[in-house]
């Protein structure tokens, strides 16, 4: 397989993860919630790939998202804020983002 950032930029598209971002920051980020780049997060058969992580929470990783995902994320990243250890059970979770997780990570013990 190849990386599908990779094949668009081939193209002279804009790579999946560079347009979620761009949406997501078109987008009002709820207080207290941060939107960051990161490079790779090497989830190449689910572009576009985001996590949401805390210091002491769960983290979650989400794939397959679509620019259209970025509120439903962002709605997402607030219950992920409210919730003391992070934990965002998956009937409060937004509709749009079943079956987009990718993988749930327990909190790192300091």
């Amino acid at each position: 397989m190849t990386c599908s950032d990779a094949e668009t930029r081939a193209r002279g598209g804009t790579p999946l993860g560079r347009r979620f971002f761009e949406a997501l920051r078109a987008e009002p980020a709820p207080e207290g919630v941060t939107v960051r780049s990161a490079p790779c997060l090497a989830v190449c058969a689910r572009p576009a790939t985001v996590a949401l992580r805390a210091a002491g929470k769960i983290v979650y990783v989400f794939g397959g998202l679509t620019d259209g995902d970025a509120p439903a994320l962002l709605r997402c990243a607030a219950l992920y804020r409210d919730a003391p250890d992070g934990d965002v059970p998956y009937g409060s979770r937004p509709p749009e983002l079943k079956g987009k997780l990718v993988v749930r990570l327990p909190a790192l013990e300091e």
